[in-house]
């Protein structure tokens, strides 16, 4: 087993992970936003299963 190039694919997936979960977050932070900027209230109700 080479231990480098193990250490080389751990160390290239945590870079992918920590990339997706910023990614995440950014997206997250989005939505958050719009959701804040629609009219709730008003369009909540229309939707099943939401306002109650």
């Amino acid at each position: 087993m080479d231990f480098a190039e193990l250490a080389e694919d751990i160390a290239h997936e945590a870079e992918q992970a920590l990339f997706l979960a910023r990614q995440i977050k950014q997206i997250d932070e989005r939505v958050a936003n719009l959701y804040a900027d629609a009219d709730r209230p008003a369009s909540l109700p229309l939707l099943p299963a939401w306002g109650r």
